[in-house]
């Protein structure tokens, strides 16, 4: 066990534990633990011990009452593993009913961090720092918040109840050009990321719900506006909702799990 004890990854293991050889057993199971480092060893333990004979993540909303999160059938088998569902890439292991899938869209194509680009989750908790909270820029620093993010762009001063700055030190903050993505994709089934680009020169400070993708020092503005037209497009929605079992994507995951085309050049092309 590996992060958060879970009851349901007990129970996995104490049932593969106890099951004979080749014998069959069938969970309704939160989806949370097809990624994310929180039940790695869970699904290490799983590929090590069984078969995953099938698996669906189940559309709609929770089928328990009053639980919001999203669930899948999962059947394993103890037996040796076939690679069935099982996705692996730099060094991380997920389990996806399009594993196939997920392989070939990774073929002629490149990961935020092997070009170059580094991804953090936003330093401001806002319900930490209310007193700090601003609705004007004067002494302020932009505050990026993922509801800011809409169409491809920057979208500031449009919620009232959330103030658009905050008191924050000028050395501790980040400058622009940036790349911010929304930490919340939504039902795995329906999962949509959103991402802008901060204008060069821009000082801000994001959000704990959002991704700041930080450019490698070569990287153009017109490279960025490729990877930001890239993580909006149809087909990296696609890859979400094949790749997360949750309803949010980590740091981890956005900056070594998204395939990017051919477009966008890797870290070595630069001059």
């Amino acid at each position: 066990i590996w992060g958060r004890p879970n009851i349901y990854a007990f129970f996995i293991y104490l049932g593969l534990k106890v099951l004979k050889p080749n014998g069959f057993l069938a969970y309704v199971v939160s989806s949370g633990m097809n990624n994310g480092a929180y039940f790695k060893k869970l699904r290490d333990f799983i590929v090590k011990s069984s078969d995953i004979v099938y698996m669906r993540v189940l559309d709609g909303n929770s089928p328990f009452d009053g639980a919001n999160h999203t669930f899948q059938l999962l059947v394993l088998k103890k037996s040796e593993n076939t690679g069935r569902y099982v996705f692996r890439r730099n060094g991380i292991t997920i389990f996806s009913e399009e594993a196939e899938y997920l392989e070939k869209a990774f073929e002629f194509s490149s990961t935020l961090r092997e070009m170059g680009y580094r991804v953090q989750t936003g330093k401001i908790v806002w319900n930490r720092s209310k007193d700090r909270l601003r609705s004007t820029p004067e002494g302020a620093i932009l505050l990026i918040w993922s509801h800011n993010i809409k169409d491809g762009r920057l979208v500031l001063n449009n919620r009232k109840d959330k103030p658009q700055y905050i008191d924050y030190p000028i050395e501790k903050a980040d400058r622009g050009p940036a790349i911010v993505a929304a930490r919340i994709t939504g039902h795995p089934k329906r999962a949509v990321l959103k991402a802008a680009l901060v204008p060069p020169g821009t000082l801000f400070v994001a959000e704990n719900h959002v991704n700041v993708i930080y450019p490698p020092q070569n990287a153009s503005t017109e490279d960025m506006e490729e990877i930001v037209k890239q993580l909006n497009s149809p087909e990296t929605r696609r890859i979400l909702k094949i790749l997360t079992g949750n309803t949010q994507i980590s740091k981890t995951e956005l900056e070594e799990m998204i395939p990017l085309g051919s477009k966008v050049p890797r870290k070595s092309s630069h001059p």
